[in-house]
């Protein structure tokens, strides 16, 4: 599980791809949950909702010549709700460790 702040927060490099190379270094290590931080959402929701869904960004398409897929892990936030007041991402996930269900929320702060 990862604490967040994943985009917006990222070194350079990412951070002119749109931080697309950090999704794709956790979706290579295996990371399962990330907790949604502020700066995930620096350059606003519909850009976070993009990262965790897959897309092209809406003003600087593919610049690696690749399209981005999506995240392979989830997001969570259980206190940032859309417009319509649904939580943007999943409020808590569970996974089983020896058959033991373990629950994981997510609170995201602003900072």
């Amino acid at each position: 599980m990862s604490a967040g702040d994943l985009i917006g927060a990222s070194p350079l490099i990412s951070a002119l791809f749109h931080d697309e190379p950090t999704i794709e270094a956790m979706n290579l290590m295996g990371l399962d949950l990330n907790a949604v931080g502020n700066h995930d959402f620096d350059e606003g929701p519909a850009e976070l909702v993009r990262i965790a869904n897959g897309g092209t960004h809406p003003t600087n398409a593919d610049l690696d010549g690749t399209s981005f897929d999506d995240a392979d892990f989830e997001f969570l936030a259980a206190n940032v709700l859309d417009k319509k007041g649904q939580t943007l991402s999943g409020p808590f996930s569970v996974r089983y460790f020896d058959g033991v269900p373990v629950a994981f929320r997510a609170m995201t702060h602003q900072g």
